[in-house]
């Protein structure tokens, strides 16, 4: 037979569709159908290989997150910064640089759970959350921590349309 370990004891990745499609308004005030995956990873599963097969199979992917997207959090994306080892755009193409992947990748929203009242900038005052995210992606810094963070940063804004 096949040995497969038991739910929680070592990679684990998994992948599940709704039953069904559900409708949905869209800005214009037209409805679609959209079928939701979901996913998720744990023990030492490779989430750079995981995004990049949900990026493949999606056409919007929503980053469900439990917090704000500080700078602590923007450097726990990692799985974004492997997209370049995991995925090509063109084939033969020697070593990929990203930088056709916004022709190709599906939209990215970000969805902050456990956020509790308004967003605010530096001086208090509210702002969107579109202001918010632009906020988070800027730039940060010269040092070599702060290199590692940006480029989380420039990829975010560079992949995504």
């Amino acid at each position: 037979g096949i040995n497969t370990p038991r739910r929680g004891e070592g990679p684990e990745v998994v992948m599940s569709l709704w039953s069904e499609p559900i409708e949905v308004q869209r800005d214009d005030g037209s409805t679609c159908q959209v079928l939701i995956a979901e996913c998720s990873t744990g023990g030492s599963v490779d989430e750079g290989r995981v995004l990049a097969l949900a990026l493949l199979l999606s056409a919007h992917v929503v980053y469900n997150g439990v917090s704000l997207l500080d700078a602590s959090r923007i450097q726990e994306l990692t799985a974004i910064r492997k997209l370049i080892l995991n995925m090509r755009v063109r084939e033969g193409a020697g070593e990929e640089d990203g930088i056709g992947f916004k022709e190709v990748f599906p939209r990215l929203t970000f969805v902050l759970r456990g956020v509790h009242g308004e967003l605010l900038d530096e001086r208090g005052n509210p702002i969107s959350p579109q202001a918010y995210l632009e906020r988070a992606l800027v730039l940060r810094g010269f040092s070599e921590e702060a290199e590692a963070k940006n480029s989380v940063r420039k990829m975010i804004a560079s992949f995504f349309p």
